[in-house]
């Protein structure tokens, strides 16, 4: 069993995550069938030159464990430096913490605890991922909750097109939003496809009142004991270069 000193220390060292967001990706998520409980009218999946080819990113369990807590918690004054440790504390354990391994694996311990604490756990690392690939790789910033956008007013107009809903907002350097729906699993890429599927259907929910299209962005996290992989789809805006978009 690593001690406390050995759990922290894996915490800053530098590993890897595979980033695939290829045309190969786009068209396994749009071959995939629709939910059945879907009556909207979903995005068709394209790749991002960011990351296409796929390649391996380099970051630290607590860089993506701090995004989560930053993402998941109020931004009371004063208190941000604190609140944000949550999450390296809840998962302190989660990471395979061998110095030897360049991957970002699941620990034996992350491994084996139960089936609703690892449903939890995919679905909280899987926000936190996309917070980190948005911020850092997409210019986002001041992420909010998008039901808190909609209690707070906090974007005049903003309303839903349909019963579904994407997870978050953030600004966009230059102007603008990304809309970003947040996906998590470790039960295989199969899995995180079909996640990605229900996030083309997610995104296009929201609708500005100045008419502004917005990036969208689906960002799936598939854990597992060998490594991580973390897919990225652009569901395009209306009238974008890559031709339309909506179905």
């Amino acid at each position: 069993m690593p001690t406390l000193d050995e759990w922290e220390a894996a915490l800053d060292t530098t590993r890897y995550v595979r980033v695939n967001s290829t045309n190969a990706l786009a068209t396994i998520v749009n071959n995939k069938p629709a939910s059945t409980s879907f009556t909207g009218v979903s995005k068709i999946a394209t790749d991002l030159p960011d990351f296409s080819p796929s390649r391996d990113i380099p970051l630290t369990a607590s860089e993506l464990l701090l995004y989560l807590g930053r993402i998941t918690t109020p931004r009371v004054e004063n208190l941000v430096d604190l609140y944000s440790t949550w999450a390296k504390i809840r998962y302190i354990w989660a990471f395979q913490p061998d110095p030897n391994l360049s991957n970002l694996c699941l620990s034996e311990e992350a491994l084996n605890i139960d089936f609703h604490q690892k449903g939890l756990m995919s679905d909280e690392i899987g926000i936190g991922m996309a917070a980190l690939i948005t911020e850092r790789y997409f210019g986002g910033s001041n992420p909010v909750d998008v039901d808190l956008a909609f209690r707070n007013q906090i974007i005049p107009g903003l309303t839903y097109q349909y019963s579904t809903s994407p997870d978050y907002l953030f600004e966009r350097q230059g102007g603008g939003y990304i809309v970003v729906e947040c996906k998590g699993t470790r039960s295989g890429n199969g899995t995180s496809y079909k996640q990605l599927k229900r996030g083309t259907e997610q995104i296009p929910s929201l609708a500005f009142a100045s008419g502004m299209e917005p990036l969208g962005l689906v960002i799936g996290t598939s854990l597992s004991e060998s490594g991580t992989d973390v897919f990225v789809i652009d569901p395009p805006n209306k009238g974008d270069s890559k031709k339309d978009q909506r179905k």
